[in-house]
């Protein structure tokens, strides 16, 4: 659900990491949300829903292979992290500062002392609310 009228690019969805991760996670634990025995990662899709765009609705599909694929990319991260923890290198810090202006922890890498406000903030999927005007009835149910 995204209340911006600018719908991203299915390439910039696609390049997000929620757009695989959140399908990964409800494949490994819907089973149990749901108390079933299973969930077959060939009957998942990532959908986003902007509301507010003519074309609402950009669908991921998710399968075994895209589960494989994300898994070996989540056990390769968490391995680079515990490696890098267990040498007791630190983290190397971004060379984008803008993306520390907002960050709460800045002042652990010496980058200010507080998070900056979002009122500057200028980020992809910017949303202006201001002429919303949304009834929950007008909203048809989704098949799941």
């Amino acid at each position: 659900w995204k209340t911006s009228p600018n719908k991203l690019s299915r390439d910039i969805l696609d390049k997000r990491f929620q757009t695989h991760l959140y399908p990964f996670i409800f494949c490994q634990a819907g089973a149990d949300i749901f108390e079933i025995d299973g969930i077959n990662p060939n009957s998942i899709e990532m959908h986003y829903w902007y509301p507010l765009n003519t074309d609402p609705a950009e669908v991921f599909p998710y399968s075994d292979k895209k589960n494989s694929s994300v898994k070996s990319e989540i056990e390769k991260l968490v391995n680079q992290i515990n490696s890098t923890l267990s040498k007791g290198i630190n983290f190397p810090l971004t060379e984008d500062h803008s993306s520390c202006l907002y960050c709460e922890f800045r002042s652990l890498c010496n980058r200010g002392i507080k998070a900056g406000t979002f009122d500057n903030l200028r980020i992809v999927d910017q949303e202006d609310l201001s002429n919303v005007q949304f009834d929950l009835d007008q909203v048809s149910e989704i098949e799941f």
